[in-house]
């Protein structure tokens, strides 16, 4: 092949690149951007993932879009790499007419957090809105477990927003929200203990579970969130069982007062039906699982009242 046809064929394939890119940069504005925000918001995206000489600016004008920002950041979360975007990034970077990036699936959701964390407080209710139709189950590609990393990210940030969510409408939503704050230390804040008593009393099994969990982790209003979890030790479901011992555990010698509870949890126990077992927090839980935790607990706050510090 001689000079001349491998220039053409470069400019050939320069060409190709050019209507991909330009196709890609249309259908890419629709999905992502919102009109003027969410054009202006992906190029403020980009400046601060790249560091660019108006990094600054970008950082600021992030903040005053404010929840303007947040449709586009949120795309930009649960963006997923299509196969033909995968092919042109690969067909971009093996030729060199045409000096394009096209950034990657990571690339992009690592832009979203960037934006979550200069937006501030702002982005947890747009996050939280993530959980309503995403599954309990967290897998990578679940948008639920993105805006977990998100929140994460965001710490504190997100506390009001999680509490709120924990009285949201939908369930899916509830039982998100107490999963959050049972799964990361930064998401915890005594204000929560309230409406998490609250939600262990919930219609849904799945919310009462993620509630009983996550108020032994936040660990605050023992008055409140004791007699909460000896209630659900007769619960119907076996996770909300298992969680409900297990905070009870963790609270010590604040549980004294349920002992007989627990006794009474015990002989219960070994007359149900085993439920099974599953690995993922809330599935079902054994009922060898929950009696060595029933046992253990008991012992462990019986030893803190005999033996106080």
């Amino acid at each position: 092949m001689d000079g001349r046809t491998k220039t053409w064929f470069g400019g050939a394939a320069g060409l190709i690149c050019v209507t991909f890119l330009i196709a890609w940069s249309v259908l890419h504005a629709l999905s992502t951007g919102v009109g003027d925000h969410g054009r202006v918001t992906e190029l403020y995206l980009k400046t601060v993932h790249e560091k660019g000489p108006d990094l600054e600016a970008a950082e600021l004008g992030l903040g005053l879009l404010g929840t303007n920002a947040m449709p586009t950041i949120t795309n930009m979360l649960c963006f997923r790499d299509s196969w033909w975007r995968t092919e042109l990034r690969a067909l971009l970077k093996s030729q060199s007419v045409v000096g394009v990036k096209i950034h990657t699936e990571f690339e992009i959701q690592y832009m979203a957090v960037e934006g979550i964390k200069r937006v501030g407080n702002l982005a947890g209710p747009y996050l939280v809105r993530l959980f309503r139709d995403a599954p309990l189950q967290y897998a990578p590609e679940n948008p639920g477990y993105r805006a977990l990393k998100a929140l994460i990210a965001l710490q504190a940030g997100s506390v009001p927003a999680l509490d709120a969510g924990l009285t949201n409408a939908n369930a899916n939503v509830r039982a998100h929200s107490a999963l959050a704050i049972a799964n990361s230390f930064h998401l915890r804040d005594p204000v929560q203990i309230t409406n998490l008593v609250t939600c262990m009393a919930d219609l849904n099994s799945d919310v009462r579970a993620a509630a009983a969990f996550a108020v032994g982790k936040v660990m605050e209003a023992p008055e409140l969130s004791v007699a909460a979890l000896a209630k659900g030790l007769s619960d119907t479901n076996s996770a909300v069982r298992f969680h409900s011992i297990h905070s009870l555990w963790a609270f010590g010698v604040h549980a004294r007062d349920v002992m007989p509870q627990i006794e009474e949890a015990i002989k219960r126990e070994r007359e149900l039906p085993d439920a099974g077992s599953d690995q993922w927090e809330l599935g079902p839980k054994s009922k060898e699982m929950i009696l060595y935790a029933m046992t253990n607990a008991l012992e462990t706050i019986r030893d803190h009242v005999e033996t106080p510090n």
